[in-house]
């Protein structure tokens, strides 16, 4: 049993699970069955786990990839209408959470957290107080409960700290790029590669190379998670400073955020770049400061010798101009509208999630795109109290804890937040458990940093 236990600890293990996970996306349409079967497997493989040991930190790779592993078109409020394939999943989880609790019985501590959780929980539910009853609405009221649910499980039973979620995050941030290649790439050979390669770029950009959906979701909101995950990969910069190729991952990264087309996407990576390169230059080798200097000039190359390349990233960018700021914004000014006059209706509570439905597919709920808007109109005052005090501990908690690699997580942490004034982030379900993962790994941390200066591989260093 410690044999297996070491083996979970290790690099192996999450790295085969995220292989897994990757692969398990590829498979949609009349390959369906094969997804949902590698999910079922995933959570059979983490209820025995749970079972099994007492730190529920070894599960958590498995429900990093279950996140991203899902891959179903359109997926939207039938799905929780019905008695779908979903239910079944959360059946599993719930039967493996059960059997650890009775088996281990951990001490009770509610931790940093509890309080902002349990507002939002809250808040979620208080406009079914006076807002027509439905199913759909309960059902997505109780995700606040969830949430504070999933807080106080892993707060009382995951022993893992900052290095271990940052580890766990690397490799997560691995499918997503594995998805993101693996994605552009069927787009861009599914286009007509007889025009000039500027209007097939611009083109892919402007689509987003055909996978504007990913399953479990669209370009934006998987950019938002990317970004939140790559704080893995500079991670393990600081931590194997000697392992020069680990740098692919970040450069690689920072390539599909391009191809992505994702305009908040860019501007939020300018900046986390900006501040990930001053991190570098304060604490980073000299080795390392001159990499990221030189992939930095490297990187502006392209630009000055052909500009074509700004001309049409601009273009892009800039989606038919800026002389109407509604069109260039996505439409965002009308959904703020949308979104104060349902605060004006309901300023104390808000309208809840199913007040207005998305505009042409009822299959939707309306997302404001900003997690301020967003928060007045489905949870009003109380909605943004809530968030608030979830807010303020978490920066309590940042700053209380802070080393380098919390501080490596504080960036891109940062990062979604500002990312969240164009796109809704806080109330996003996998953006809030991905923060879950993190900052109950961030309250258990002692401070205590250890550089790795072996030239042996990572994943399989112990």
């Amino acid at each position: 049993m410690n044999k297996l236990e070491k083996f979970l600890s290790g690099n192996i293990y999450p790295l085969l699970i995220s292989i897994g996970g990757a692969a398990a996306w590829m498979f949609t349409g009349n390959l369906q069955m094969v997804n949902q079967g590698f999910i079922i497997g995933y959570l059979i493989l983490a209820a025995v786990i749970l079972a099994l040991f007492k730190n529920t930190s070894h599960v958590i790779p498995i429900f990093l990839s279950l996140l991203f592993m899902v891959n179903i078109k359109n997926l939207g409020l039938r799905d929780i209408r019905e008695l779908s394939f979903l239910y079944v999943v959360f059946g599993l989880v719930v039967i493996g959470l059960a059997i650890h609790v009775i088996r281990f019985r951990h001490e009770f501590n509610v931790g940093y957290l509890s309080l902002g959780f349990l507002l939002i929980a809250i808040s979620y539910l208080l406009p079914m107080l006076y807002i027509p009853f439905s199913k759909t609405l309960l059902a997505i009221s109780l995700v606040g409960f969830l949430y504070l649910a999933i807080y106080l499980f892993f707060r009382n039973t995951s022993y893992g700290k900052t290095e271990q979620i940052m580890k766990h995050f690397f490799f997560a941030s691995l499918i997503i790029l594995a998805q993101l290649i693996y994605g552009y790439t069927k787009g861009f050979l599914s286009m007509d590669l007889t025009q000039p390669i500027g209007t097939i770029v611009r083109t892919g950009l402007r689509s987003a190379w055909r996978i504007g959906d990913l399953g479990y979701g669209i370009i934006n909101d998987v950019i938002i998670f990317f970004t939140l995950l790559v704080a893995g990969q500079v991670y393990m910069l600081f931590k194997y400073p000697k392992q020069i190729w680990l740098w692919i991952f970040p450069i690689l990264s920072v390539i599909v955020v391009i191809l992505s087309g994702s305009r908040g996407g860019w501007i939020s990576w300018a900046i986390m770049l900006a501040m990930f390169y001053v991190l570098v230059i304060a604490k980073g080798t000299k080795t390392q400061i001159f990499i990221a200097s030189a992939i930095a000039i490297l990187a502006l190359v392209p630009m000055i010798v052909e500009p074509r390349i700004p001309r049409l990233l601009f273009q892009v960018f800039k989606q038919g101009g800026i002389t109407n700021f509604d069109q260039f914004t996505s439409w965002r000014l009308t959904l703020y509208k949308d979104a104060y006059e349902i605060f004006r209706k309901f300023p104390y509570f808000g309208g809840g999630w199913t007040y207005k439905l998305q505009v042409g597919n009822s299959n939707r709920v309306n997302v404001y795109h900003s997690t301020i808007f967003h928060t007045l109109a489905i949870s009003g005052i109380a909605g943004v109290v809530a968030v608030g005090v979830l807010m303020i501990s978490q920066m309590a908690l940042l700053v209380k804890k802070l080393n380098i690699y919390i501080g490596i997580a504080s960036i891109a942490f940062l990062t979604t937040l500002f990312h969240g004034l164009m796109d809704n982030t806080v109330h996003m379900l996998i953006y809030t458990i991905l923060t879950i993962f993190l900052f109950v790994a961030i309250e258990r941390d002692d401070g205590i940093i250890e550089y790795e200066e072996t030239k042996t591989f990572p994943f399989v260093l112990e």
